[in-house]
This record gives structure tokens, sequence and C-alpha cells, in this order.
């Protein structure tokens, strides 16, 4: 689909300032895990794109130097495009990453280890994911530029649906992780502690319920695409909005998978009832 210059400045400003929003509404516990942490570099590198792009299209008659390259008024649409790109490419290792740190720090609590990992050590694994994602893209990804000299008013820009992919592939294993360890108990011939089945069948069960009941308007809004021919313009898939949904999501899936199968239900943890990163 083709975007002309307002509509691009006005979603890559209201990205920008959306993720930022967030970024400072959550800024008390950001640095407490990956997606956090994550967040704040991608608010980040958005608003450096926005800027150049804005620079780019005011003085879009003259050369424009940024970073010690020189822009032209074909540019835009190069960085739209490879921003595309590579939001499409980070989203798994960021799923990834994500996915472990939240199992690692729900095992931590339950074994009561000492270990914490800081803000330092999840701002090395941020960067690490940003290099090991541009040197895929520049060595290995099959990225063919496609601008048209004739056309500068308005950018080629290709819609992707990589996000939803990722959430109806987390909702299926959410699903299938609440029933398996709801009926686990009752599938076993013995069951040592008949007490603690309620309590898990309870856990599991007000864990769903509490994400669905946070989630379900923005669920809603990424159906909506499903019937739109034009779809979500891949620059804009992933943001920080998207990354608390994510978070919110794996934790669920982390407490219901480990949790009801523990011996600390006792004095288990509340299931989660806020989109917190």
């Amino acid at each position: 689909m083709y975007i002309s210059r307002v509509p691009i400045l006005l979603t890559l400003g209201g990205k920008c300032l959306l993720n930022w929003v967030v970024v400072i509404l959550q800024r008390r516990q950001i640095g407490r895990s990956f997606l956090g942490v994550f967040s704040i570099s991608l608010a980040f590198v958005d608003t450096v794109l926005m800027l150049s792009i804005a620079k780019i299209y005011i003085h879009s008659e003259e050369f424009v130097v940024l970073f010690g390259y020189m822009m032209t008024k074909y540019d835009p649409c190069l960085l739209l495009q490879i921003t595309g790109h590579i939001s499409v490419v980070l989203q798994w290792p960021v799923t990834l990453m994500a996915s472990v740190d939240h199992l690692s720090t729900v095992t931590r609590k339950l074994k009561a280890t000492t270990f914490k990992p800081t803000w330092v050590f999840y701002s090395y694994a941020t960067a690490f994911v940003w290099f090991i994602t541009a040197l895929y893209f520049l060595l290995l990804y099959d990225f063919v530029p496609d601008i048209y000299k004739d056309n500068t008013i308005r950018c080629r820009i290709f819609h992707s649906v990589q996000t939803l992919h990722i959430t109806l592939l987390l909702l299926l294993v959410l699903a299938s992780v609440a029933v398996f360890s709801a009926i686990k108990p009752l599938l076993k011939s013995h069951i040592p502690n008949w007490g603690q089945t309620p309590c898990r069948m309870s856990f599991v069960q007000e864990t769903v319920q509490n994400f669905f009941h946070t989630w379900t308007p923005f669920l809603v809004f990424l159906a909506v695409p499903l019937f739109l021919p034009m779809g979500i313009p891949s620059y804009m898939d992933l943001n920080v909005v998207w990354l608390c949904f994510l978070n919110s999501l794996l934790v669920a899936i982390v407490l219901c998978a480990v949790c009801p199968s523990s011996q600390v239900l006792q004095d288990r943890p509340k299931p989660p009832a806020e989109p917190l990163l």
C-alpha cells in the first residue's frame, strides 16, 4: 500500500508519543525486566526515526546530513521499509528472550535464589538482541528496496501480520497450558495432596480471567486488521503497547505452567491484574 507524507508523520508521531507515555507511566518497574529495558530502547529508536524523517521532509529539496550520511528526498521511504522489515525480524527474538526472562524469574522466586538480574544485565541483553537482528538483516535477510524515483510524495509500505500470528500462537499456548494445568490433578489415579487441587484450578482460572479482563479490548483491536484490506503498516507493528500485552501474556503462561504444579501455593503469588512491564 502507498502512504503519503502527512499520514506517515502522524502515525510515527502518534507511535512515539504513545511509546513514551507508557514508558513514563511504568517508570518505577520498567528496569526490572528485559521487555521493560527493550521498551525504552524501542521508544528511543522510534523517536530518532521520526525526527530524521521529519527533517528530511522539511528540507526535501536539499541534501540533509544525518549521522554522517547524506540523505535525499528518496530516503524516507527506504528508512520506513527497512524499519518495517527489522520490526518483523525483531518479533521472535524479543518474544523468546522475554519468555526465558519470565520463566527464570518465576523459577528463581520459587527456589528462593539470591541472584537477581539488574537493569545493566537487561541492557546488555537488549543491545545483544539489536546487534544480532542488525547482523541478520545485513548479512542474511533478503531485502529488496521498492522505491520509485518518480513518486516521492508517497511511500510503498508493506503491511505485517506478524503481531497477529504471535498473538494467536501464544493465546493457543495459554489455553493449552491452562487446561492441562487445571485437569492434570484430576487425571491422576492417586493424588497425594487432594486439598491443593481446587487451589491450583482456582489459581489458573484467576490468572486467565485477569489477563482477558485487562486485554480484551486490545485483542479486539488486533482482530480488526483481519477484516481490513490494508492491514497494519509494518513500521507500526512493534511498539511499547504491544510489548506490554506480550509481557502480560507471557506472565500468564508462565504462572499457569509453573505455579499450579509447585508446592508453594499456600503462599501463592497473586495473578497479574495490571499490564506492567
